[in-house]
């Protein structure tokens, strides 16, 4: 059973003898310099032969085991395809649109442009940022509009007294 299907490849110019292969690891390949955080369901090397620089683009189709998304408690529109972007050392997140689903899986088309490691896995979810404290100086400009109005009103109590 396969883990990706090519739906479509389209290129820039006639490209001959093209060859392209996808290789499937269930944990993180050692060639792979920067982790990629969150529950990962596959990993995946696509390489190219004859090709070049002639990919426009290729629509690939993906599968996700139910049962992997029931064990990891991940919805189905929390999954995504990730390729590594070894220049800046992170995973840039593909565009991953639900298509369909069968007994056993839910399928997935992703867009690529170019091939190179991929990750089959759960999007990450940023966690809201915690409120920020106040600064310090904000605290010590309260601080001081607190002591001049505090003096305010006892110089004019006090000018009120003296009137008297």
């Amino acid at each position: 059973p396969y883990t990706t299907l090519f739906r479509s490849i389209t290129v820039t110019e006639v490209a001959d003898n093209v060859k392209i292969v996808v290789k499937k690891f269930d944990t993180e390949p050692p060639e792979i310099t920067v982790s990629k955080t969150g529950q990962v369901h596959k990993y995946l090397q696509i390489t190219s032969q004859n090709l070049g620089t002639k990919l426009d683009k290729a629509v690939i189709t993906i599968k996700v085991q139910k049962d992997w998304l029931l064990d990891n408690n991940i919805d189905k529109a929390n999954i995504a395809m990730f390729k590594l972007n070894e220049v800046a050392g992170e995973w840039d997140e593909l565009l991953t649109v639900y298509q369909e689903e069968d007994a056993d899986y839910y399928y997935y088309d992703v867009e690529v442009t170019s091939f190179s490691y991929f990750a089959i896995g759960e999007k990450v979810i940023e966690e809201p940022a915690e409120p920020a404290e106040p600064e310090k100086n904000l605290l010590w400009l309260w601080i001081v509009i607190g002591i001049v109005v505090l003096a305010v009103i006892i110089g004019g109590g006090i000018a009120v007294k003296k009137k008297k």
